[in-house]
């Protein structure tokens, strides 16, 4: 893609700005979206991308500050506590009124902290796009912080670590960190040290955010359906006050660490998997080696048929998931391996990574691996581009990382350049044998003679069995690993049909122009509904297994034809369904729909496959002994629906998942992967009467010799009385949940229910201001409201590390009666319904969302345009309705309270 500079001054308003530059739409490929950047006089650098269809609106600011550039102020975190007051501390917001703001213009805001900035971004309908614009002039450069207010959000961010230290990818990722860069600010946590963030001040805030919060360490972005000049005019408008200032010059150490060996660390942890990181020194983001060097982490770990996924995971079973990236940051960064496994698996997997590594730096791969992993980069670059918020996100990150917001583009051209030389170059220059640095996160009461065959050396004792990190420097580990050797407009057309073809399968057809992609989906009844205790799990088994081979097809050959294509394929199982659904770019349609039809008629489900799935299935039932809110929801969903088969987890238990044989999930294949019971949709840039015509080629003639019987409606057996139980798990938080059953999907009372979800949960709401803002006694917490085939529930979940828990259960049953008696105000309504009608249309903004949305809302008799209404039904909801549903389905006479301990921690 060319590019056109602009070098001109123009004199606007009396305010100066220089234009650095505008996307030719017409050499593009990729972008056909106008794009300019300009410069304010204060040194605010504003992008702008116009999408004129687009009814939604993105503004994304960076500030060029993140917590391995805080100065004098390294490891208290302070750039992510300024991120979390600018929210509440404000001369003209009260505390919590920017998230309600912000829903009730029909979107969200949010702020992120990283290593090297914070950004915020807010969603928005267009038409409040001014308010917007005013609101985050007033957040990120007119804060002003007070000490009961700071003191309040202490707590929060406190509860925030604590809540960090219960999640083991993220301690594997701090490990990792400290492991590399153990000489770097890079090594510091993002939310800083729990004694370092108790210390903070108002004045060390309030300090910090004048220097390092003014124009000129900024990066604005605004994507949405206006065009530059207006745009221009709104920034000129709202920002023209504003000072440039001069921020901190915070100089930060890059180095990495100068040990001249391997290293390997192992920490015991409380959680029912095994997780590693193998990573090698890298480059910064500006290197020329980033290109060959991502093309070989998709080579390596991108998908389904990389060499790793294949060798480690299909071929032979070593792990439950594995893959590669390249981190590049603004200097050195690293290439990772990681997966996860368990501890008997942990030296033959790493010996196999070694192993296939080796391969590559001999050349033993092919030209067709380059090509998909390529071709895997573009289509991802151009599946980003479905999204105003994804857009926006890129255009300032580029900007930032390498003064090119539209880097994206060269990008793409440098990385289709790749060939099999760059690829073995890159290959011996970094991932060098001799230096790098694995990490091991492992179950705390893990076997000691497994980790001293591990280390190859009887390194650990029984009084090493602690919450500690091992360190061990591994010279001589070769040979232990090593045992075998832009701006025309364009106008969206979009149109869809609806066509039921003689075996009983509804197709659903929607031409959407605006990319060239296309996602087809399949979506049949099914999921926990068709299962019972002695084959939880069976669907979603199914679902995995899907993708294990066909009579024509092996598991490899699937997923070698989809990402050559730069597609993506996948499955899902929930409550009610299960589906099968592939993505492609335009030109690739026949193929994708081949594939695609050889799965749902042919698959043979191999008894390896079987297995390998099977294992992993195992591993995630595991997984979730992990999460606290998996371990509350599990015995919320058990409590609530007793004998229905809600009451369980997609993927099951252990014990149910050992019933299931192979024969049981080829008989569950035959009866629901049927045309009677399916709804195929086919959203994209694509032509309806030859889509139609492809579809009937491929399936027309599809029958089943099986009968499909279709799933009976079991009826609710409602809670009787209020069930209070306890659950223990070895976590540093608290978890309440609270239980009501509630409606099917198809009750009138749905739209109703939304709206009330959402005055009692989300950023700024009820719940949010009386125990976050007020209290500061939570930084996770909210509601949701899940209806289904058979009626679901409704739930009310708080985590914390609050000893006082009948303090917030009293706050949360205050705000229910408060709701119930009706003593909420019509801005509350309004204000929820505009976040219900911006999320919808932003989880619609992609095919495969939109999709997927279509089939079930078709397979759920609501119609597979029901979509389009949903604006309506939301603002048809009135006060009356609203307590009419809080008084007939929030009874706090009879719901469940499930309440998550710790015996460890307490």
């Amino acid at each position: 893609m060319n590019r056109t500079n602009f070098f001109k001054l123009i004199l606007f308003i009396g305010f100066v700005f220089i234009v650095c530059g505008c996307v030719k739409a017409e050499n593009q490929e990729y972008l056909s979206y106008p794009t300019r950047k300009i410069i304010l006089s204060n040194g605010l650098s504003l992008i702008n991308r116009t999408i004129k269809e687009n009814k939604i609106t993105c503004i994304e600011i960076l500030v060029k500050v993140g917590s391995s550039r805080e100065g004098e102020f390294l490891g208290n975190g302070i750039s992510h506590f300024t991120e979390h007051m600018v929210f509440k501390s404000n001369r003209v917001y009260k505390p919590g009124e920017i998230h309600k703001l912000a829903r009730e213009w029909g979107g969200f805001i949010n702020g992120y902290t990283g290593k090297d900035y914070t950004h915020f971004k807010i969603t928005v309908l267009d038409e409040y796009l001014p308010e917007a614009l005013e609101l985050m002039r007033n957040m990120l450069l007119d804060a002003d912080f007070k000490k009961d207010l700071v003191d309040k959000e202490r707590e929060v961010i406190l509860n925030e670590i604590k809540m960090q230290e219960d999640d083991p990818e993220y301690i594997l990722h701090r490990l990792l960190f400290n492991s590399i860069y153990k000489d770097s600010t890079y090594s510091l946590p993002i939310l800083g040290y729990e004694e370092k963030v108790k210390k903070v001040s108002v004045q060390d805030l309030t300090k910090f955010y004048k220097k390092e919060y003014v124009p000129s360490n900024m990066i604005m972005s605004v994507v949405g359906p206006r065009n530059f000049k207006e745009i221009m005019e709104l920034v000129v408008d709202v920002f023209k006050p504003q000072k440039k200032g001069v921020p901190s010059d915070n100089n930060f150490s890059n180095e990495f660490s100068r040990c001249l060996t391997s290293n390997v660390k192992i920490k015991f942890y409380p959680t029912q998997l095994a997780y590693l990181n193998l990573a090698f020194r890298g480059i910064s983001i500006e290197h020329e080696d980033l290109y060959a060097l991502d093309v070989l982490s998709s080579i390596l770990g991108g998908g389904g048929s990389s060499r790793l996924n294949k060798s480690l995971n299909i071929e032979k079973g070593l792990v439950n998931w594995i893959g590669a990236y390249n981190y590049t940051p603004v200097f050195k960064g690293f290439f990772d391996i990681y997966a996860s496994t368990d501890l008997k698996r942990i030296k033959s997997s790493v010996r196999t990574i070694f192993e296939e590594l080796e391969k590559i730096k001999k050349g033993d791969f092919t030209e067709r691996e380059i090509r998909k992993a390529i071709n895997r980069v573009k289509s991802s670059h151009i599946f980003g581009l479905e999204t105003v918020q994804s857009q926006a996100t890129s255009l300032v990150i580029n900007e930032f990382l390498t003064n090119d917001y539209n880097f994206d583009e060269r990008y793409i051209k440098r990385i289709q350049e790749i060939n099999k030389d760059d690829i073995i170059r890159v290959a011996k220059k970094y991932l060098k044998f001799d230096v790098f640095n694995l990490i091991v996160l492992l179950p705390k009461d893990t076997d000691i003679s497994a980790i001293n065959d591990l280390l190859g050396k009887n390194y650990v004792s029984s009084d090493c069995l602690k919450d500690v990190v091992l360190d061990f420097n591994v010279d001589s580990w070769k040979d232990l690993f090593l045992e075998k050797a832009k701006s025309v407009d364009k106008k969206l057309k979009v149109q869809t049909e609806k066509f039921n073809l003689p075996n009983g399968m509804v197709l659903l057809v929607r031409k959407d122009s605006e990319l060239p992609i296309v996602s087809l989906r399949c979506v049949f009844k099914g999921g926990v509904r068709a299962e019972n205790s002695n084959n939880n799990g069976i669907s979603n088994l199914t679902a995995s297994t899907l993708l294990g081979g066909t009579v024509n097809l092996s598991k490899s050959d699937i997923l070698t034809k989809i990402e050559q294509m730069g597609g993506s394929i996948g499955t899902d199982s929930g409550y009610n369904t299960f589906s099968v659904g592939i993505n492609v770019l335009k030109e690739d349609f026949n193929m994708g729909l081949k594939i695609l039809s050889d799965i749902l008629k042919n698959s043979n489900f191999p008894k390896k496959m079987f297995e390998i799935e099977k294992y992993k299935q195992k591993q995630a039932v595991k997984a979730q002994e992990d999460s606290i809110f998996a371990i509350g929801l599990k015995n919320l969903r058990l409590a609530l629906f007793k004998k229905h088969p809600y009451r369980f987890m997609p993927v099951g238990t252990v014990k149910t998942l050992d019933n299931i044989k192979r024969k049981d999930v080829v008989d569950f294949y035959n009866s629901y992967v049927n045309p009677k019971n399916m709804v195929f949709t086919i959203v994209g840039d694509i032509d309806i009467d030859r889509v139609y015509k492809e579809v009937k080629k491929n399936l027309e003639e599809w029958e089943k010799s099986q009968e499909y019987l279709p799933i009976k409606k079991i009826g609710q057996i409602k809670v009787s009385g209020v069930k209070d139980e306890i659950v223990y798990a070895d976590k540093y938080q608290k978890l309440l949940m609270y239980g009501f059953h509630g409606i099917e999907i198809t009750n009138k009372d749905r739209y109703s229910l939304e709206v009330l979800t959402r005055i009692i949960s989300g950023g700024g709401s009820r719940l949010w201001q009386e125990i976050r803002e007020k209290q500061g006694l939570s930084y996770s917490l909210g509601a949701y409201f899940i209806p289904g085939i058979d009626p679901g529930y409704f739930s009310i979940y708080i985590q914390t590390k609050s000893e006082d828990l009948n303090k917030i259960d009293k706050l949360i049953r205050e705000q229910i009666n408060i709701i119930k008696n009706g003593e909420f105000d019509i801005d509350e309504i309004k204000i929820a319904k505009n976040e219900l009608i911006g999320n919808h249309l932003s989880g619609l903004q992609s095919n495969a969302g939109l999709a997927y949305q279509m089939s079930l809302d078709e397979i759920y008799k609501l119609g597979y345009d029901n979509f389009e209404n949903y604006n309506v039904n939301i603002n048809q909801v009135t006060k009356e309705d609203i307590i009419n549903v809080a008084n007939k389905y929030i009874d706090l006479n009879n719901f469940v309270i499930i309440k998550v301990l710790s015996e460890t921690y307490e």
